[in-house]
């Protein structure tokens, strides 16, 4: 799927990989030189964050067949590393999609998600998906004060149902993008395929 020459990246584990690679290094880098290495290695820190971007970056790029102005990645868990990613990746946008928590959750309980490293499994007890949400909100609600509005952007699923043409402007503004009415409101036309476990 594309959009405005941004090319649909799926939910690829990546990001958090590459970030437990730099904290490691960093981690090694302290502990081989004690305490007296903490003020060279903190004066190193911001190479290690354009380290980290430009390795994702790289290695993002090369996923595609042909050149893309960018990509989209919907990995669940990007929220987690919200923080590296704006000291790794200062220019990206971030979208985070709000649904109310009743929704939200039992959308997850109802879908069946794959095994391996895509598994989900706090989404198959109820009790777990509360907890687990309740955990994401608190995390979001300390991102949104963290971090800056041209970084990060709410949008309300409701909103986005009920009156997308609102909605979609906020989006393709914030992102940078041209608004084109028979791209972003005619997307059930699209030929393109969306690969997703969300059925409700």
């Amino acid at each position: 799927m594309q959009s405005g020459g941004l090319r649909d990246a799926g939910e690829k584990c990546l990001f958090a990989p590459l970030h437990a690679k730099v904290s490691q290094g960093y981690a090694k880098f302290v502990g081989d030189g004690g305490p007296a290495a903490l003020p060279l290695a903190a004066a190193q820190v911001p190479s290690l964050w354009a380290q980290l971007g430009e390795t994702y970056t790289r290695e993002m790029a090369g996923r595609f067949a042909a050149p893309t102005k960018g990509w989209i990645s919907k990995m669940l868990e990007n929220y987690w590393h919200l923080g590296s990613i704006y000291l790794s990746l200062p220019h990206a946008k971030v979208l985070h999609m709000w649904r109310e928590p009743v929704q939200a959750c039992f959308s997850a309980y109802a879908t069946l998600f794959s095994q391996g490293s895509n598994a989900v499994p706090y989404s198959y007890s109820l009790g777990d998906l509360a907890a687990y949400h309740r955990v994401y909100d608190g995390a979001m609600a300390f991102w949104r004060d963290a971090l800056p509005s041209h970084f990060l952007l709410t949008v309300n699923y409701t909103e986005l149902v009920l009156s997308p043409e609102v909605a979609l402007h906020r989006v393709v503004e914030f992102v940078g993008l041209p608004w084109d009415p028979t791209r972003y409101l005619g997307f059930h036309s699209s030929r393109g395929l969306v690969h997703t476990a969300s059925a409700l």
